[in-house]
């Protein structure tokens, strides 16, 4: 039977944010044991926490930004994405892959390996989306969308972001990784940690957004008075009511601890907005029975004896700080108590980089691909940005040792790009599982996420497999300027 230990990092300190400068990370699995590493995982615990600035107890909907190509808000498939190098050698082996810009090179892949439904069933990515919860849909705290006086009022919480050592190591996808053998597994890592930040997710601007299958006037702010006639007293009113029925209550915009502000019209005298409210409960209406919402406030709305029309209950966003920090690091191993030891037969990747002048529209290169290659990647790196693409690229020819790889040029995202990119899947024994090919918002209340898109795409070949090196020409022609750096990944054949 298999058995879990955690090993924690060398390291206890770590920042995050522009200047970071502690974000090495130094892992060491002992040797005697034969390990799962096909089931083990890196977990680093975030808090992501931000501060209202009228009301110390209310909640924002955080999440964790990775904002590297200048968004926060992008949903990035796989969440490896914070490594930027990692590095891997057992005791009696020495190295045994040695990965540059992992962010980079994973990411894009899992673009192709991971559809839209399994990123956001992986409740334990970068910024998750559980929309399966009885919770609202959301990455980092603890939201409650029903309830709030008997104890079901929203809080902060760290989160555990999963690192799965396959993801990141090919070698890793081993089930009998025999240390008795191998010698102790030192894991060294580098993270991209000066792109963590802190977001807020204020639903999207709801108060322009109508539920599901209603009509414009129906937007989610939209709210009604309770009392008869909109008339309220002048102890005020701690409550409204929806003017939305919501059946499921994953349709509506609101969980306890939410910071708000009510907009409402007094005595047709124009619209005011309330200072800063808090949402202590929620409930549906049994009075009238209907499948609206009565949201209970922390304090009364009006100020004064008034006939109070056309109340909108908008999310207050005002915050005096955003905070995020890595709490702690460590691996959970498998460990296989009944498996013996295999020999290792993998691959890795070795890399590339070349930078030219953008102005150059064709670009005519040469470069030597190591030994035992079976495939080559192509993915295009501008100023850092992980997110492959070349926006005016149009053509490609490829070469190896001289041979056209085809007879004729490729046009970019055409079926014969395709072809390649399927081959070279293929040749991995692996299948396509998306080909949009685009990086979508993370939040859309009206549309889960795909409003919004950055197109991604890389250029991959599969490789004459020969036990020697390969000429590689690379002929790129554009229309316009080019992305003035790619990176040329080589996917080779290991043994141990």
């Amino acid at each position: 039977m298999d058995n879990l230990i955690k090993i924690p990092s060398n390291q206890s300190i770590f920042d995050v944010g522009a200047g970071a400068t502690q974000g090495l990370v130094d892992i060491i699995l002992p040797e005697g044991p034969v390990y799962n590493l096909n089931e083990s995982f890196i977990n680093v615990n975030i808090t992501s926490q931000s501060i209202c600035t009228a009301d110390a107890n209310a909640v924002y909907n955080n999440f964790i930004t990775f904002n590297g190509d200048g968004s926060d808000t992008k949903q990035y498939p796989d969440p490896v994405v914070i490594v930027k190098h990692a590095h891997a050698r057992g005791q009696k082996v020495g190295k045994i892959e040695d990965l540059r810009n992992v962010n980079l090179l994973r990411h894009n892949l899992a673009i192709y390996k991971k559809n839209l439904a399994e990123q956001r069933d992986d409740i334990n990515g970068l910024m998750a989306n559980n929309v399966r919860s009885v919770y609202k849909p959301q990455p980092q705290n603890e939201l409650y969308g029903f309830g709030g006086n008997d104890g079901g009022l929203s809080r902060s919480r760290s989160h555990d972001v999963r690192l799965p050592l396959r993801d990141i190591f090919n070698f890793c996808r081993t089930e009998a990784y025999d240390s008795s053998k191998y010698g102790a597994l030192h894991l060294h890592f580098e993270l991209d940690n000066t792109r963590l930040g802190a977001g807020v997710e204020t639903i999207n601007d709801y108060g322009t957004l109508t539920k599901f299958g209603t009509a414009a006037g129906n937007e989610f702010n939209e709210m009604e008075v309770i009392e008869g006639g909109g008339v309220v007293g002048a102890g005020g009113s701690k409550q409204l009511r929806t003017k939305n029925e919501y059946r499921d209550l994953q349709d509506a915009a609101y969980y306890t601890n939410m910071p708000v502000i009510c907009n409402r019209v007094k005595d047709g005298a124009g619209a005011t907005n309330s200072g800063t409210l808090r949402i202590v409960n929620i409930s549906y209406d049994t009075a009238t029975p209907s499948n609206k919402l009565i949201l209970e406030l922390s304090d009364v709305w009006t100020d004064g004896a008034a006939t109070y029309t056309a109340p909108k209950l908008n999310i207050d966003a005002t915050r005096s700080a955003n905070n995020i920090s890595i709490n702690n690091i460590e691996a959970a191993v498998v460990v296989n108590n009944d498996g013996k030891g295999q020999g290792l037969n993998y691959s890795t990747f070795s890399s590339q980089d070349d930078t030219y002048d953008a102005a150059i529209n064709n670009l005519n290169r040469n470069y030597e691909i190591p030994a035992n290659t079976k495939n080559i990647y192509i993915m295009f790196n501008t100023n850092g940005n992980i997110v492959s693409n070349d926006a005016n690229l149009d053509h490609y020819r490829i070469t190896l040792d001289g041979e056209e790889i085809t007879n004729r040029k490729v046009r970019v995202l055409s079926p014969l790009h395709y072809e390649l990119l399927n081959q070279v899947f293929l040749n991995n024994g692996e299948a396509i599982h998306n080909l949009g090919e685009k990086l979508y918002t993370l939040f859309n209340s009206k549309a889960r996420g795909q409003v919004t898109t950055q197109q991604n795409f890389i250029i991959a070949i599969p490789c004459r497999f020969l036990p020697r090196p390969q000429r590689l020409g690379l002929v790129l022609e554009h229309s316009g300027a080019s992305s003035g750096r790619h990176v040329i990944y080589s996917e080779v054949i290991k043994q141990l």
